[in-house]
């Protein structure tokens, strides 16, 4: 299994990492989390990345570019991902993922219904 080319140096009771780490599971890319709370090599790390302050979220990337408490946009940016939709329109948007909209959107894909 390939290892993953992120580093993402946080705390679990901050929400921008919380926020970093979803976008990046959303779009199933691939990180290493270190635990700044746990992990004092990633406390050094993460201070002397950012002039001595504590700034979570670090995130390292594998060309050495470093993105400190980025947006889902610059997190998508970055990443080379398009925030639009694929196409200008669409048959059928589900809003919801409870019991009726996952079982509107698992008979929108039986039937080949373009769907967001």
């Amino acid at each position: 299994m390939e290892q993953p080319k992120i580093t993402v140096y946080g705390a679990p009771w901050c929400p921008d990492c919380r926020q970093s780490k979803q976008f990046l599971g959303e779009q199933r890319v691939r990180y290493n989390w270190v635990d700044i709370d746990e992990d004092e090599e990633g406390r050094k790390r993460v201070q002397e990345l950012n002039d001595g302050k504590q700034i979570i979220p670090t995130i390292i990337f594998e060309d050495g570019s470093i993105l400190v408490e980025p947006s889902n946009a610059e997190l998508a940016a970055k990443l080379g991902i398009s925030p639009k939709a694929k196409r200008e329109y669409y048959d059928l948007v589900i809003v919801g993922s409870g019991p009726v909209g996952l079982t509107t959107a698992l008979y929108a894909a039986r039937e080949g219904v373009e769907t967001l």
